[in-house]
């Protein structure tokens, strides 16, 4: 029954999606009408900032919501705040889902700026004023005859467009390599970006020369673009923001992209503190509620059973070897593009696990494909682990196994049973830490090189951590020493890091909803979350937002 119903909204969205794009935004408007009564009309304050909110997606409600809330906040801190919207403008944004044959919703996704504008009163700039008609008509000539090779070296502008793009390219097909079959679109992504840089360059001459930027990620391509051309223009100061693991938060960076968790610059403070038992308390009932994601945005605990067939015929396989297990991420994962080692990509790091699986029969590897490869309804990975391992034209060893996304097996019960855990960027590596066993990591990650796991970053660093992993077993001490600074870090990582804005209610998919009186509290008690983060926007130190106890 779930596979027809499911079939049954993939007809409706074909549909909908192609004949009436971004209809559905239209109702969910309706539930934003508590943001009126949040706005605020205090008189700018001596010496007050000038605040540029980048929302070039307001269609896209949740994170639109967040924008203006933050600049309601600035606005009743006495700044001047102007929130910068698409308002129409000619560029291939991506908002849509090629699955369905969707469409761009521009007319709905302006209609929400002017909705969302219209009940906090903040002052609203449409990008498409800044752009040139000829320019649009000059790059999509410019382009239009590129290869796929050629897309990736494109520079204009001084920029290196091509690149700067891919990655929302790559997310746009979920994929980790591209085609020829992608170029059309990769070319109207950079017949885009090049008017786009040049009317950005044409906005920025006309601002204020201290003025601050906040807006989401910094690596999908509008963004990424403004972010790289208000530094060269002079504007330092950019916050940037990006969705927490735990339902209804968030995580927040200045001048860099958060989605990293690049917490290097806080980790000497917190690695030598001892936790508090409040602390314990807090990070062990989270790490045990990952097993069944109630508290996260995202759960894959009903695909997976407590003690599936599939888990014991694998334990029976193993034959009591050393079990290796190894998890992936998803291919098209901004965490892993570009975010490498000396791997080239994830998928050169499985091919050394194959490898290694064959020259070492009397160990046994077990690889887990990312649930999310199939579990993200609308944003199935197109380019698939399993995918990958056909392509290598070989039979995989005996003790080498692959575990496909939609497996019955409980990731958490396959890093139980390991000798060794091994990722690219999975954040599962350092929750095995957790469960007290070695972790090596593969790709650049925000927990590799902070004292309690390996990094191994090619083939041969890998075979040798893998070895040593499996006939030398770390000490007690040591297993014990590496998961208290894993504890020590997870606790920063999860509950320090990621910022709950209680006046944001994201628990229904694409339907948030805002509480003007959640936000007026906020606004008032001193030390709140709420009250920190705006400290941090208006004038905190460049790197990744962390909140101190007393705003929890």
């Amino acid at each position: 029954m779930s596979d027809v119903r499911k079939g049954f909204r993939t007809i409706l969205r074909v549909v909908g999606r192609r004949l009436l794009p971004g209809v559905s935004i239209l109702p969910r408007l309706l539930s934003l009408g508590d943001l009126k009564a949040a706005r605020v009309t205090r008189q700018r304050k001596p010496g007050a900032i000038d605040f540029l909110v980048v929302s070039l997606r307001s269609g896209w409600l949740l994170p639109a919501v967040l924008e203006q809330g933050l600049g309601l906040g600035l606005q009743a801190r006495g700044h001047h705040v102007r929130v910068l919207e698409c308002g129409g403008a000619p560029i291939e944004c991506g908002f849509h889902n090629p699955r369905y044959g969707a469409k761009r919703p521009c007319t709905a996704c302006r209609f929400a700026g002017h909705v969302l504008a219209g009940r906090t009163g903040l002052p609203a700039l449409a990008l498409r004023d800044w752009f040139d008609s000829e320019e649009v008509a000059a790059a999509r000539r410019e382009v239009r005859a590129l290869t796929l090779a050629e897309c990736r070296a494109y520079s204009a502008e001084g920029l290196p467009l091509g690149r700067l793009v891919e990655p929302s390219v790559l997310g746009y097909f979920t994929r980790g390599t591209l085609k020829d079959d992608q170029v059309p679109y990769y070319r109207a992504v950079l017949a885009s970006a090049v008017p786009f840089a040049r009317a950005m360059r044409r906005f920025l001459k006309e601002q204020p020369s201290e003025m601050r930027l906040l807006m989401t990620s910094g690596i999908f391509w509008p963004e990424r673009i403004l972010w790289e051309l208000a530094q060269r223009a002079g504007h330092m100061n950019t916050v940037l923001y990006e969705r927490g693991f735990i339902r209804d938060t968030w995580v927040f960076a200045r001048n860099q992209a958060p989605g990293y968790y690049d917490l290097t610059q806080h980790w000497a403070k917190y690695r030598d503190r001892p936790l508090t038992a409040a602390e314990l308390a807090e990070i062990r009932e989270y790490i045990a509620s990952r097993e069944s994601f109630s508290k996260d945005i995202v759960s894959y605990a009903g695909r997976w059973e407590q003690a599936s067939s599939e888990f014991r015929d694998l334990t029976t396989r193993a034959g009591g070897r050393p079990i290796i297990a190894a998890f992936s991420n998803i291919i098209w994962d901004s965490a892993i593009i570009g975010r490498d080692l000396r791997f080239e990509g994830m998928f050169d790091w499985v091919r050394a696990l194959v490898r290694y699986a064959a020259t070492h029969p009397n160990q046994f590897v077990v690889l887990r494909g990312h649930p999310a490869e199939v579990a993200l309804e609308g944003a199935e990975t197109a380019e698939t682990l399993q995918d990958y391992l056909r392509s290598l034209g070989t039979l995989l060893a005996e003790n080498f196994v692959y575990v496909p996304p939609d497996s019955r097996i409980n990731s958490y019960r396959l890093a139980d049973l390991a000798t060794v855990g091994v990722v690219y960027a999975s954040t599962i590596g350092l929750e095995m830490v957790l469960r007290g066993r070695p972790v090596v990591v593969s790709g650049l990650t925000h927990y590799g090189a902070l004292g309690f796991a390996d990094e191994a970053g090619d083939s041969g660093t890998l075979t040798a951590a893998l070895e040593r992993a499996c006939n030398q077993a770390l000490t007690a001490d040591e297993i014990e020493r590496r998961r208290v600074l894993a504890e020590r870090y997870a606790s920063l990582f999860f509950f320090r890091q990621m910022v709950p804005i209680d006046w944001l209610d994201d628990r229904r998919m694409g339907a948030p909803r805002f509480s003007a009186a959640n936000f007026a509290a906020g606004l008032r008690r001193l030390g709140s979350p709420t009250s920190q983060l705006l400290d941090f926007i208006e004038d905190g130190a460049t790197g990744q937002f962390i909140l101190e106890p007393s705003g929890l």
